[in-house]
């Protein structure tokens, strides 16, 4: 039997948090001048560690093609990647072949930060001592880096999104 997990898509105006303004400046010389900027969190639980680990291995893919892995580290992992801006078809697909995601498909506009926070499966036994179910969350922030400050205008002059820091904030 397999489970299915369905990833909670929101659109917020909020600052891009700090796990991601790592990610981001651990790419920085990687990106050029990309449209827009996904960045991933796996959380993976401590049980993970105590034997079953189902999700070793965690891939996202934008469009079926591979822009980033995760295998199992001690804690969380983040990594950040550029993409164009656009309709593209976002799916995280763990190496449990018995789990399946459903993909999200995202219109995307220039300029802004998508935020995708993967909650890690692990063993069923561990589950019933009060450990978490999988789960998928994607935040867009369509503001992008405005709400900042001096970090995030010069993130924003970086990668050639002039003017977008600028922008009046609500």
């Amino acid at each position: 039997m397999s489970d299915v997990v369905i990833p909670e898509v929101t659109v917020v105006d909020i600052a891009v948090p700090g796990w991601a303004q790592a990610a981001i400046r651990d790419k920085r010389h990687a990106m050029f001048r990309p449209d827009c900027i996904m960045v991933v969190c796996i959380h993976y639980s401590i049980w993970l560690y105590l034997g079953v680990d189902e999700w070793q291995m965690v891939s996202v893919l934008v469009d079926d093609e591979e822009v980033g892995y995760v295998q199992c580290p001690p804690g969380d992992a983040f990594f950040a990647t550029g993409m164009t801006d656009g309709r593209h078809t976002i799916r995280v697909k763990p190496d449990d072949e018995r789990d399946e995601i459903d993909p999200v498909a995202l219109d995307i506009g220039a300029g802004t930060v998508v935020l995708v926070e993967i909650d890690a499966k692990h063993s069923r036994w561990f589950r019933w001592l009060g450990g978490r179910q999988p789960s998928v969350k994607l935040k867009v922030l369509p503001a992008g880096f405005a709400h900042n400050g001096r970090w995030g205008e010069r993130w924003s002059r970086r990668l050639g999104w002039s003017g977008q820091a600028d922008a009046p904030t609500p």
